[in-house]
């Protein structure tokens, strides 16, 4: 999915409190789905890369509490008053954000194109899922997708994952070093 609002400035996610944006969203969507929807030869689709945030949810916050005015800002400020500001409550509003924004993406794309799979989320490590992404993920996509750098994914939290999201997996970057090209891996492992 390319241009339905990311921002590079809330480190990959938006602003799902600004009233327009999912009219925008919906509309970007419908423009990427346009020329697949009949596609038979599409699985589906892939809704977002390796998020910047996850595991930095705290800074994001600060992000968007020294950034300009928006509605997420003024949603972050009210939510941290009510909750108190704490790492705790940093992360539940970008969880909750995230939530927000993957339902929103999922509606619509099935609504757009309802003949493809939503992928989700390539997350960059399968090890960087907590059970709540899992739950959030369970929620909004038809697969689990992660990337793997590794010689193979660690069968431990792929059992986890699905124990949780009960989704299929998939993933969707993969690498494997050899001596002459790309990242070396030691050899013989």
């Amino acid at each position: 999915m390319e241009n339905i609002g990311f921002e590079n400035e809330l480190m990959g996610l938006m602003d799902v409190y600004d009233n327009g944006i999912e009219k925008k969203m919906d509309e970007a969507i419908a423009r990427n789905v346009a020329k697949y929807k009949n596609n038979h030869w599409l699985i589906g689709y892939f809704i977002g890369n390796e998020p910047a945030w996850i595991s930095k949810e705290n800074r994001l916050c600060s992000l968007i509490l020294n950034g300009k005015d928006r509605p997420i800002k003024t949603e972050l400020q009210n939510f941290l008053k009510e909750s108190g500001d704490t790492p705790d409550t940093r992360k539940t509003f970008i969880y909750n954000t995230f939530e927000k924004l993957m339902k929103a993406i999922s509606k619509s794309l099935k609504k757009n194109d309802p003949n493809h799979l939503n992928l989700g989320i390539r997350y960059g490590y399968i090890e960087q899922l907590d059970d709540e992404l899992l739950r959030i993920s369970k929620e909004s996509f038809d697969a689990l997708s992660f990337n793997c750098y590794a010689l193979s994914p660690d069968h431990e939290k792929m059992n986890h994952a699905l124990e949780i999201s009960g989704l299929p997996m998939i993933i969707g970057e993969y690498h494997f070093g050899t001596v002459d090209r790309g990242l070396a891996h030691p050899c013989g492992k």
